[in-house]
């Protein structure tokens, strides 16, 4: 058999052979067309409404965030805007930056803290109100992202951001609470310091700013601080402080722990860092 027969052979053979393949692939790209065209459109449909409730989520909080801060910012405002509160503050300063007495700036100190501790109040009650509201905004959100999409983790996330916030809520507590203990402990203390160091000022003020009535200030300036840092209450106090916490932070740490556990055993992935993951799939 010559080349040229050969050739012809398998020649023939391949069109044969694509002819053969021809018609059940021309026959199944039609009906493939036919049933694929549905599943491809109801696909988009979903996938659309996945990124249609995500991008809604994402809007609500953040929406609820910038509610949040401008609330906060309000209240700041107006605490600080308060005349009681100006007032209080103008006779504190006037007080504690010049005194050299420590019991008169002690007297001071205290007597701001009583002037301004209704103004106060409502400062942080607004504040308490404004994060509320959040939270229901938050909570909101997410109950619609859910009935859209995927209810099957409905409840676990909603688990999960109670417990983070009753954390989140006890950590600022407990810390809050060791920061206060330790200024009321120190309240005497501190006020001899400032007492050190206002005379120290006004010394220098009376000099003639020479070399060495800088080196004299800077040495008095020293000292007083010294004497504060190595004073016996005083480290005591902030030993108590620190190991308050780090109570406050180790005990967070094991109830986001906790969080993080029973949310992965009732969805079987973790959460997001401190944040609940959002389902990439129904």
């Amino acid at each position: 058999m010559t080349t040229t027969n050969r050739t012809l052979r398998r020649a023939g053979a391949g069109v044969a052979l694509a002819v053969a393949l021809a018609v059940p692939l021309s026959g199944m790209s039609a009906a493939s067309a036919t049933t694929a065209h549905p599943a491809s459109t109801s696909t988009a449909k979903v996938s659309t409404t996945i990124k249609h409730a995500r991008a809604v989520l994402a809007a609500s909080i953040a929406k609820a965030d910038r509610a949040f801060r401008q609330a906060r910012r309000a209240a700041d405002a107006a605490f600080a805007g308060d005349p009681d509160v100006i007032l209080a503050k103008a006779q504190r300063l006037a007080i504690v930056t010049t005194s050299t007495d420590p019991a008169v700036i002690l007297a001071a100190n205290q007597a701001y803290a009583a002037a301004v501790a209704d103004a106060l109040a409502v400062r942080n009650s607004a504040v308490n109100a404004a994060r509320e509201a959040r939270f229901i905004a938050v909570d909101d959100a997410w109950a619609t992202y859910d009935a859209t999409v995927h209810p099957k983790y409905a409840a676990a996330r909603n688990t999960y951001r109670l417990a983070l916030r009753s954390a989140n809520a006890e950590l600022r507590s407990r810390l809050a609470l060791a920061h206060k203990t330790f200024r009321h402990a120190v309240a005497a203390d501190h006020a001899q310091l400032r007492a050190s160091i206002n005379l120290a000022i006004q010394t220098y003020g009376a000099s003639g700013k020479t070399d060495a009535d800088k080196a004299a200030f800077a040495a008095a300036i020293n000292a007083a601080r010294t004497t504060y840092a190595t004073d016996a209450t005083v480290v005591s106090a902030r030993k108590s402080r620190n190991a308050s916490v780090k109570a406050a932070w180790t005990t967070y740490s094991k109830q986001v722990r906790q969080a993080r556990i029973t949310f992965r055993k009732a969805t079987g992935h973790w959460p997001h860092g401190w944040v609940v993951v959002i389902p990439k799939s129904v």
